[in-house]
């Protein structure tokens, strides 16, 4: 039973730890960092499931954005997952591509996962706090981006594609 009561306090201490950070975000240290490294050091801490392949195409050149850092990780990670989960969902192998790329003074970082769609009924709560279909989950993921992207001028915007879902995380680039 021990071991029980240690999953869920753990378990309560991360909801709570999710509601606090959303609750009292701090405002953002910006400074300009490197893109594709960042990303990178996303996708390591956050390895795919089983039956989840991740792809990455992160552009050549180097892209700095005016972010910070600790922010936007945790606003990926958030994207990241919920695509993982939407992917494992199917119960058959799929896929998660996260591309960069620079335009036009702005950054983005493309996170797509062959899971599936986002129903029509939950695009309008998308970004919602406490806004979830998920049996455990607190629907703090795509606020948080949401809200974090904002204090950095940034953007989350959900693409429309044929087949599963695509997110579009965009930045400011940093002065030359």
């Amino acid at each position: 039973h021990f071991e029980i009561i240690d999953t869920e306090l753990k378990h309560a201490n991360a909801t709570l730890g999710e509601i606090l950070d959303y609750s009292r975000m701090a405002e953002p240290k910006a400074k300009a960092e490197e893109l594709g490294a960042l990303v990178s050091a996303v996708l390591r801490e956050l390895p795919p499931p089983k039956g989840v392949t991740l792809k990455q195409v992160l552009a050549k050149e180097k892209t700095l954005v005016l972010i910070d850092a600790m922010l936007f990780g945790k606003s990926l990670g958030h994207v990241l997952r919920n695509a993982y989960q939407a992917t494992a969902a199917t119960g058959k192998a799929g896929v998660v591509n996260v591309t960069t790329a620079a335009n036009g003074g702005r950054a983005a970082v493309e996170v797509f996962n062959s899971g599936a769609a986002v129903a029509e009924d939950v695009r309008a709560k998308l970004y919602s706090a406490f806004n979830t279909n998920k049996p455990r989950g607190i629907g703090l993921g795509l606020a948080f981006a949401q809200k974090a992207l904002a204090r950095m001028r940034g953007t989350i915007e959900l693409l429309d594609t044929p087949d599963g879902a695509a997110f579009r995380l965009s930045l400011p680039l940093a002065g030359p």
